[in-house]
């Protein structure tokens, strides 16, 4: 019981956080409804199973050992969170008059994928809880996902809320730019983040 209740009061920060994934749920959520979102979280999901279950046989430190596949998916990653910022921002300028599609499967299957700080997430809990023999990674892997999930459907249903409470033009227009602006402002951050280490090993 000690063990889990360190684990989420470990986890749960990171997890609950406005990172790339739950920012891109809550926005996805909020212009298209739970409905529209499920595609997209569902890729989210199969990419968070395979990294963590593969970060227990050493992922994240074989991707330290090579610098220049880390740093491309980095490089990799942040463009795909400015796409994916994009993607809502169009969607907000132009669902009344053309509607978009909300990203799907392989959008969201991508953006985990790409998203080294979900890797550095997993490495960071993973490394205080190193007992991997026996039942302790698939119960590891168990408690992640369970306070992952809860932490994706916690932002679905934030952007859900503000899609109903804000449903007239003006503020659905103007709440999606804001889901957009902030997921750009995450990029923004994490890109000037890899301009201070690049410079810095400079």
């Amino acid at each position: 019981m000690d063990a889990f209740i360190l684990f989420v009061g470990l986890m749960a920060p990171l997890a609950f956080s406005p990172g790339p994934a739950n920012l891109a749920l809550a926005g996805s959520a909020s212009l298209f409804g739970l409905r529209g979102a499920l595609r997209f979280y569902g890729g989210i999901l199969s990419s968070a199973l395979l990294i963590v279950g593969f970060s227990g046989y050493g992922l994240y430190e074989m991707l330290l050992r090579h610098e220049l596949l880390h740093r491309s998916i980095r490089l990799a990653g942040l463009a795909y969170i400015f796409y994916l910022a994009f993607r809502l921002y169009r969607a907000t300028v132009e669902r009344m008059e053309r509607p978009e599609q909300c990203p799907g499967f392989t959008a969201g299957f991508l953006l985990n994928m790409l998203n080294v700080k979900f890797y550095l997430m997993v490495a960071a809990v993973l490394a205080q809880f190193p007992d991997r023999t026996g039942h302790g990674f698939p119960l590891f892997m168990a408690w992640f996902m369970a306070i992952n999930i809860t932490a994706n459907i916690g932002w679905l249903a934030l952007g859900r809320v503000a899609g109903r409470v804000l449903a007239s033009r003006r503020s659905m227009r103007v709440q999606g730019m804001l889901f957009s602006a902030t997921l750009a402002g995450t990029g923004l951050y994490l890109l000037a983040a890899e301009l201070s280490s690049a410079l810095g090993a400079g």
